[in-house]
């Protein structure tokens, strides 16, 4: 670089990423213990993309095991802390790459998603999330959940860096599993990060609506969520910035998608044609986690029921044993299955016959709303917090939609607080201008008080001690013997 040669928008740039993904001769062991010989002798498809753009892939962070909880806490390396308030959860399940970002140990992080997995630890940490669209992004060679509703996307400091980012990882796969089945959406942009996007106007003619359900009462459903006090004070003066910026902000009463997602999932259904809906995401997940593994080339471990002793002491109630019990029954299924093709339908048309005409009903941009309608709640260990209630997490990732989240300011406690918008299958470039536009007319988001700014950090850990370096990278849940030479 110093000679004028750039590799890429992301050149030199350090890189932290969830320990769900595979780096080239590095454990991915996705906080399990049982997984500790995982190891991959391939980069993640998106981890390739991040080293061509001249990505330096710094480190791999904790999550939460299997990323089955929004605790922050795995068994294989303990827990995560925050880096705004140690006496807070950082969110789960990409809680490293989070508290790892918001630390500032790095420039970004790459997080991943089945159920907030990306925007409650970016909401915890002051961070802008992208949760993107369902096969914008490449999952392969990242360890699967739930493979319809699996997503990976960035987690930075600001809106534009999310977007560079964006532009990086959201490329043409031949072999992603979602090819076949990805149903049909608007073409992508040819850069998030053009004018067009990022803009300060984005906002200007917009009309952004706020469930009711999400913020109090919806008379449709005779329910909802209330917020806490001093998260409604935080988004009340959102709105304000929202309309300040030329918006129009609505309230509306529950869209037909949203009344099918409570009804489906009291009966454990969420719109597939069946009420084995349980068995077949466990089926699902299980294939894909079979092909996962197999993939590793790994000459002792050639499938889940390898190391399944250690996993079923460890995770009981799991839902790593609850696919480990599809494997053991035989019953695991692809995408291919005519009853899973028939589902993955199921799905498709729930949003384009429910929520897209409801949107377009009444004129709808995007939805805007509070990532969380609590304050982040305090530490609590393996055990995993009493509340985290957040919104838009479930709908948002079984109908594929985009969601960005970009902090709101900050509770008491120097706790921070995160706004989400929610866009139209594909519409990341819509959501992104409009966080944007809130963005920098708000600024709200600053360093947290109990680490030093990157350049003090990278300072420190080049030159402090071994014991000094791991005291700090532990704390907030990175690998500290992954780490790459900060000078690299």
């Amino acid at each position: 670089r110093a000679d004028g040669t750039i590799l890429g928008p992301l050149h030199g740039v350090p890189i932290l990423v969830k320990d769900s993904y595979n780096v080239a001769g590095l454990a991915t062991t996705g906080g399990v213990r049982g997984f500790e010989n995982f190891v991959s002798d391939d980069d993640a498809f998106v981890v390739e993309k991040l080293r061509d753009a001249g990505a330096i892939i710094l480190g791999k962070t904790n999550m939460d095991s299997f990323a089955s909880g929004v605790a922050g806490f795995s068994n294989l390396f303990g827990g995560v802390r925050n880096p705004y308030n140690l006496a807070k959860e950082t969110g789960g399940s990409s809680s490293g790459t989070g508290s790892g970002i918001g630390a500032n140990f790095a420039i970004a992080g790459m997080g991943g998603e089945t159920g907030g997995s990306i925007v409650i630890p970016s909401a915890a940490n002051s961070l802008v999330g992208i949760k993107p669209s369902r096969g914008l992004v490449s999952v392969e060679g990242t360890i699967p959940l739930t493979p319809f509703r699996d997503v990976i996307g960035p987690m930075t400091r600001s809106v534009t860096d999310s977007a560079i980012m964006l532009d990086v990882l959201a490329q043409y796969n031949p072999t992603d599993i979602w090819n076949p089945y990805k149903p049909s959406g608007p073409e992508r942009p040819l850069s998030y990060t053009s004018p067009e996007v990022l803009s300060d106007k984005a906002l200007e003619g917009k009309v952004l609506a706020i469930p009711k359900v999400y913020v109090g009462q919806d008379q449709v459903l005779g329910r909802g969520f209330r917020l806490d006090p001093e998260i409604s004070e935080l988004f009340e003066r959102a709105k304000q910035t929202l309309t300040e910026q030329g918006a129009t902000v609505i309230e509306v009463d529950t869209a037909p998608y949203y009344s099918k997602w409570v009804n489906f999932d009291q009966e454990w259904n969420y719109g597939w044609p069946t009420a084995e809906f349980p068995n077949w995401m466990r089926e699902n997940g299980a294939y894909y986690l079979e092909e996962f593994i197999k993939a590793l080339n790994n000459p002792t471990i050639d499938s889940l029921l390898d190391v399944r002793a250690g996993i079923t002491g460890e995770y009981p109630d799991s839902a790593l044993v609850s696919t480990l019990r599809a494997l053991e029954e035989g019953t695991p299924r692809s995408f291919a299955d005519e009853a899973l093709q028939i589902a993955l339908k199921a799905l498709d048309a729930w949003r384009t016959t429910d929520f897209e005409p409801f949107v377009e009903s009444l004129g709808i941009d995007a939805f805007v709303f509070p990532t969380l309608r609590v304050v982040i709640p305090d530490e609590s260990g393996p055990s995993g917090p009493p509340v985290f209630a957040r919104n838009a997490d479930a709908e948002s990732n079984v109908l594929g939609l985009p969601v960005v989240t970009v902090p709101m300011g900050y509770t008491s406690g120097d706790v921070p607080a995160s706004l989400s918008f929610m866009g139209d299958y594909y519409g990341e470039a819509e959501i992104l201008g409009y966080a944007y536009d809130f963005e920098q007319a708000t600024l709200y988001r600053k360093p947290p008080s109990t680490v030093p700014e990157l350049e003090t950090a990278k300072a420190f850990l080049s030159t402090g001690t071994t014991s000094q370096s791991d005291q700090v990278l532990e704390i907030f849940g990175v690998q500290s013997n992954l780490i790459t030479a900060v000078d690299a």
